[in-house]
Parts: C-alpha cells; structure tokens; sequence
C-alpha cells in the first residue's frame, strides 16, 4: 500500500466558514492511502468523502475505509467501511459528526480497483478556530 500526497484547496464562504479540500489520485490498479496534513490549531469537522474510480472497478472483500490518526494515541485511532464492494463512486457523509483537533488527521485506505484503474480521493472538512 502506497502513500498518496494530498493537494490542498481552501475556500471562504461569505457566512464565515472555511471550508478545505484535500484531493488526490491513486496509482494505477493499487491499494492506497491518503493522510490529510494535521490540525495544527482549532478544529475541522469532516464534511465528505468522495471516492471515484476512472471506469469499473474491480475489488471483492474490502472497501474503503475513512479513519482518525490520533496525535494523542494509536489507542485513539478510529475507522469505519464505506462503499461496498465493484463500486465505482462512494460518497461518505458523517449522519453525526466526526471533529479532529490538534495533532489529528483524517486517513482514507481505497483497495486497488482494477487493471488500469485510479482511485481518485477528495475529504471535505470545515475548519474552525
């Protein structure tokens, strides 16, 4: 499993928010994972996560996974599955939500989807503070 290097893009909307894009691709048919930078003062609330394939993937016995990398404590590590298995898109909305504060980072793992096939990740958070 590889490591993907997130881009970033921030945005302001005129209520006050800011709202940030952590974005990246895969390499070609291989599992990876996509770590956002850490919080280095505040909070950011996980708003979604969108996984893509470029056409049909191919994977059976795992999905993709949206976790916290603690900065206190592996014992503080959380992760869940999402998206089900040959699916092209998957988007992740949190019902309740999932806030990360300083030292923390959001870890999204995607399977390998297929010969020839890129995943492409983007995490959308708020951040406050």
């Amino acid at each position: 499993m590889a490591a993907i290097t997130p881009s970033v893009k921030s945005q302001s909307l005129s209520d006050g928010r800011n709202l940030i894009q952590y974005y990246g691709t895969s390499a070609t048919n291989q599992a990876d994972t996509m770590t956002t930078p850490t919080v280095k003062k505040g909070k950011q609330r996980l708003i979604s996560v969108s996984v893509s394939y470029d056409g049909s993937a191919t994977f059976t016995g795992s999905t993709m996974t949206v976790g916290i990398d603690s900065g206190i404590s592996p014992l503080y590590d959380w992760q869940t599955g999402i998206g089900t298995d040959n699916t092209q898109y998957t988007l992740y909305n949190p019902t309740n939500p999932i806030t990360i504060i300083k030292d923390d980072a959001f870890i999204i793992a995607v399977p390998a989807g297929g010969s020839g096939r890129e995943a492409s990740i983007v995490v959308t958070v708020e951040a406050e503070g």
